[in-house]
Formats: C-alpha cells, structure tokens, sequence
C-alpha cells in the first residue's frame, strides 16, 4: 500500500519558506498558505451564511443554498490551485484573481448578512498580500477593496446595520485570524530574516576564506616565480633568467644597430676561503661581495650569479670598448676591497672575460660561451685580469680541449 500524502499546516509551511534556497519557492510557498487560510474561511462563511440565512434572518431557501454552495466551489477553486504544481509567476496571477473574485462576492452577497465584518475581512486580506514577496495580490485586493469601498459608500443604504451578539461574535473571530495570520507573518519574516543574516556571514566567511587562499597562491606563485629565476644566495637573477634577459637585448641590439658586451667575472683564489674558513663563510663572503658590486653597478646593466662564485654582468649601453674596460677596471678594485668573516678580513681578485655583440657571437649561448674562454684567459694571464675575446682564443681552447680528449 502507498503512503497517504499528508496535508501540511501552517508550522510546515513556514519551515519550508525558512529552508526555501530561491525566491521563487518562497513565492510559491507563501501563495499557497494564502489558498490554504482563504479556502478554510471560504468553506466557514458557506457554512455559516447558511445558518444566518435560514435560522437568523429566515431568507430565502434557494439563495442561502446557492451562496453557501458558491463559497465551497470557490473554496475548492482554491484547494485546487493549493495542490497545483504551478510556477510561481502562474500561482501568484491565479492566487490574486481568487483573492479578488472572493472579495466581490463578499461584498455581492454577504455584506446583507455580515455587514461591516466585509471590512474586517478586507483587511485581513490585506495583511495577507501584504506578507508576500510579490506585490501582485496587494495591487488587486487593493484595487477591488477600494473600488467597493466607494461603491458602498455612494450607493449604499442609510439606514445603520443592527449590530447584535452575533455580529461582535464574527467580529471577534475574525480580529483573532487577523492577529495569527500576523503572528505568522512577523514569524516568517523574522526567521528569513535571520536566516539571510546567517547565510550573508557565511558568503563573508567564504569570501574571506577565498582571498586569503588566493593570496597565499599567488604568494606561493610569486615565490615559486622568483625562486625559477634568481640565486637564493644572492638573490641576483640565475643562469635562466640571464639567457632569457641577454636574448631580449640582443634583439633589441639588432633593432638599434648598436653593441652589447658580456663579462664572465671568476672570483680568484675564492677556493682558499672556502677551505680555511668552511663553507658557510664562503657563502658569506659571496653574498656580501655581491651586494658591494651590485651597488655600484650602472642602473641599465644586468648582473647575475651563473653558479659558485662566477658571474656575469650585461652591459646593453651605447659604450666602446675603453670606456667598457675603464668601468670593469673600477667594479675589480671592489673585489680587492677587505671583507670581515668571522672576525677575519677576507679579500680576493676578479678575472674577467668580454664578449662582444655581435663581433664574437649573435646569440645568448655563443656569446657566454665566449666571454668564458676570454676569462680563462685571464686566468692563465696571471689574475685579476680583464680580457677581451678574440678568435685565435678559441682557436686554442679547441686545441687544447683535443689535446687532453688524445691524452686521455
């Protein structure tokens, strides 16, 4: 056997407005508490009008039977739209004509028997449309109330309706429904209310959430960036990031017709700190002979650490080669300059290589590679040299690279 659907009350109701995700449900939901209160009261005045019409006011058989039969159809009208699976534009369109077709036919038929509780009535409708999303049920009760309003007033009877028991009782009654349906109302709105307060906090706390993981990506991003392409030690531009800066200028070289030199600098002697003093000293020494160079570098040059304790410095200015060789004369002073580590004054000499664009090469790796062979050159000249890069270098460099590979 299937499981009998069970009827939903207003508590249930609420609960769903207070779990509803979308403004739509909500619309839908609140359309369908206004067909479950206007159903029920619907199917209370039928039986009611009735009881008035034969016992009270002893009318007609035949009218009290058809307006009470009137009030259940429009009653079940209501069910029917209660239990449809409308969408919230079509509920709230049929929801609002019901609303005002029940209020004409009040005001039609029962103002004889109810009198003034018409009004009452009117206004509970009001608080109804009132409480929803959607203004459409406010603009057409608004609109048929008022319309009657001014019908009754300029039409209707002198004479003053007789206010017995019976009327202060329906009175009273429907101040009750009044109150409860703004009860609920206030209910509904304060825990949506609430409800939106919570769910605003927790779009804040995400949103927060996602900008400092986003942060820390990009901060992890940026350090992983910077890591690729400089020395941790020194933090001076790496292998990588020299190859990639030196093939951007040789192409704007060739652009502007103009030279480039190369200078492939070897700390001399630098294994004797390493071996006296220990390594971590070495690295000492490194990082603070580096900041010194750096400083006095010109601000268009690019130096960078290539490993250990070699380097290379980029020289993309217009310059000849005397003013390249009075400049590097100036940088190799500073390596003999006296550096303390460990409470011991530490100095050393610079070889150095000069590699000429384009005269010794036209690319990145050729020209490197060449102002490399001019600084051992240097090396073999004695130190603390500055060597510029010819042909016959290499020349020899080839020899005797084939001079050792036969020995071996």
């Amino acid at each position: 056997m299937s499981k009998q659907k069970k009827r939903l009350i207003v508590p249930d109701m609420l609960k769903l407005i207070e779990n509803a995700q979308d403004i739509d449900t909500v619309i839908i939901i609140e359309n369908k508490l206004a067909c479950m209160f206007a159903s029920l009261f619907l199917f209370f005045i039928g039986a009611v009008s009735f009881i008035l019409r034969t016992a009270v006011y002893y009318q007609g058989l035949t009218w009290a039977v058809i307006d009470s039969i009137s009030c259940i159809v429009l009653g079940i009208t209501f069910e029917i739209v209660l239990h449809s699976k409308m969408k919230a534009s079509g509920m709230v369109n049929a929801v609002s004509a019901l609303y005002g077709v029940w209020f004409i036919f009040l005001f039609l038929r029962m103002e004889s028997i109810f009198g003034p509780l018409i009004w009452i009535i009117a206004c509970v409708q009001v608080i109804v449309a009132v409480s929803q999303i959607s203004k459409r049920m406010l603009m057409v009760c608004s609109t048929v109330i008022s319309a009657s309003a001014a019908y009754s007033y300029f039409t209707g009877p002198d004479d003053v309706f007789h206010f017995d028991k019976i009327y202060y009782m329906l009175l009273i009654v429907l101040l009750l429904i009044a109150l409860l349906i703004a009860a609920a109302v206030h209910r509904a709105y304060v825990n949506r209310y609430e409800k939106l307060v919570k769910s605003y906090k927790i779009v804040l706390d995400q949103k927060k959430e996602m900008e400092e993981l986003f942060e820390e990506v990009t901060a992890s991003e940026e350090k992983l960036q910077y890591l690729a392409y400089h020395d941790i030690l020194t933090k001076l531009p790496n292998r990588i990031l020299v190859n990639q800066k030196l093939d951007e200028l040789i192409n704007i070289a060739k652009e502007n017709n103009h030279n480039i030199y190369i200078v492939y600098i070897d700390i001399d002697y630098f294994k004797n700190v390493n071996d006296t003093l220990g390594h971590d000293a070495g690295d000492q020494f490194i990082s603070i002979l580096a900041g010194k160079i750096r400083e006095a570098l010109h601000p268009e040059d690019l130096f960078g650490r290539m490993h250990g304790d070699e380097f290379i410095l980029i020289i993309p200015r217009a310059v000849d080669e005397v003013e390249v060789y009075l400049y590097l004369n100036s940088l190799k002073d500073l390596f003999e300059d006296n550096i303390t580590i460990k409470g011991i004054e530490v100095n050393s000499t610079a070889s150095m290589g000069v590699a000429v664009f384009p005269k010794d090469g036209t690319d990145a790796v050729t020209l490197i590679r060449n102002a490399d062979i001019a600084m051992y050159k240097s090396k073999e000249r004695g130190k603390n040299v500055i060597q510029f890069f010819y042909p016959e270098l290499k020349e020899n460099m080839q020899k005797r690279s084939e001079c050792i590979m036969q020995d071996t």
